[in-house]
């Protein structure tokens, strides 16, 4: 196997961008690069990725904020220590939400209810 160098017979660099051309100038030439072809179109594809990064934020959230919860029995920030009674079970249902995701919904439902469960219930004196 022979490797060559990324030089022209002239001695110039290859550049794949040209000067004035940004990477989403084309919107067509990225749904291709990417390889999205006819499934899904290339302004879905820009618009998808945001939407994925926010959900993957809101999830890792959930996970953290779960597991604070549920093992330090207490919540971090203002708003959530005052509004959750029982930290313990709102962190249950976080991470059940987490855990759950789009491929459980009964797992999500039953968290959602124990978030909620952990806004109400009065903790035992």
């Amino acid at each position: 196997m022979e490797f060559g160098a990324a030089f022209r017979a002239n001695g110039e660099t290859f550049e794949l961008v040209e000067e004035g051309e940004g990477l989403l100038d084309d919107v067509t030439e990225l749904a291709q690069a990417l390889d999205v072809g006819g499934t899904v179109s290339g302004a879905f594809a820009i618009l998808l990725a945001p939407m994925v990064l926010v959900l993957v934020a809101l999830w890792l959230a959930c996970a953290v904020l779960g597991v604070h919860g549920l093992l330090l029995g207490r919540l971090p920030g203002g708003w959530l220590r005052r509004h959750v009674r029982q930290p313990r079970l709102w962190g249950a249902g976080a991470l059940l939400v987490a855990c759950g995701g789009a491929a459980h919904p009964t797992l999500v439902v039953i968290g959602i209810g124990l978030i909620a469960l952990g806004h109400v219930v009065r903790p035992t004196p």
